[in-house]
């Protein structure tokens, strides 16, 4: 009985080898085609690029004046202004530049940096908001090309913040990973400060208090609703959407007992009224997702 148990182990042992031998070799193939797609996309992007590059070129050399056209009957009339035709870049430089010192002002204002360094470390700032700002989805832009883009850019923000944490200290370090994805909460606290009446409005101090106070418990937040949509995912709608509404109560909730202690009476009261829309709209945007899928 016992050689004849082994027997039957054995040959199920064999099954599941055989079987999983099989599906390594599928998802292999399946790498190996979608790895040659890429190649394919890659090398038909950069043909393009170049029919553009090429076609750009003559367009332009067509349309420049030579000297003596321009100083004669023909040219333009002093009314008319010439389009710049890098003035995109400009504009994205100015953006970039306004981003990064406001974005990043907390950080910029207390580094204890070499001159080169600093300019490395903005630098390394204005690069990354580039990056954040690159469009991954368009009417004109293939599915898998989309993915492939979001996945590089993924990697170079994340070689982008190696290189910045080679440079500064660990409590600056602290103060980047705080600031980096900041900018909606720091457009929250810029228009509630709009929002108060004249002789109420936040001092730079308050300002900065009640942002890094919102910071503080974001990422505790983002964990408990990592752990709710997982909830959700696994059948127990319930119970996630319980976690979502414990997660919000909770960020709402330590967030607001650290802001009281840095405004004044009526801005507090004001603060109360303003973030409470805005964390019915998070909880509303958590669950929609769900309860959408539900419905189709």
């Amino acid at each position: 009985m016992l050689r004849l148990g082994t027997l039957f182990l054995l040959v199920a042992l064999a099954g599941s080898t055989a079987y999983l031998f099989n599906e390594n070799e599928l998802l292999k193939g399946k790498a190996l085609a979608l790895r040659s797609k890429i190649n394919t996309l890659q090398s038909q992007k950069r043909e393009t690029d170049a029919v553009v590059q090429h076609a750009f070129k003559q367009t332009a050399r067509s349309t420049e004046a030579s000297p003596a056209e321009r100083s004669g009957p023909s040219a333009q009339p002093d009314c008319v202004k010439p389009v710049e035709r890098d003035y995109a870049t400009k504009t994205e430089q100015l953006q970039v530049n306004r981003a990064v010192n406001e974005k990043y002002q907390l950080l910029l204002g207390s580094l204890n940096l070499a001159r080169e360094e600093r300019e490395s470390v903005v630098s390394l700032l204005a690069e990354r908001e580039r990056l954040l700002n690159v469009s991954t989805h368009g009417y004109f832009t293939d599915p898998v090309e989309s993915e492939i883009t979001v996945l590089e850019l993924e990697q170079k923000l994340e070689e982008i913040d190696r290189e910045i944490a080679q440079v500064l200290d660990s409590e600056e370090a602290k103060t980047y990973e705080t600031l980096k994805n900041s900018e909606f909460e720091q457009y929250q606290i810029k228009e509630f400060d709009q929002s108060l009446p004249p002789g109420e409005f936040l001092s730079k101090e308050q300002s900065k208090a009640i942002l890094l106070a919102k910071l503080d418990y974001k990422s505790e937040y983002q964990n408990a609703i990592f752990h709710a949509a997982k909830l959700v995912e696994s059948g127990q709608q319930n119970e996630g959407f319980s976690a979502f509404e414990q997660a919000i109560k909770s960020y709402k909730t330590s967030y607001l007992d650290k802001a009281r202690n840095e405004l004044t009476e009526q801005q507090f009261a004001q603060l109360e009224q303003y973030e409470e829309t805005n964390f019915e709209d998070m909880l509303s945007s958590l669950t929609a997702a769900y309860e959408e899928s539900e419905d189709e």
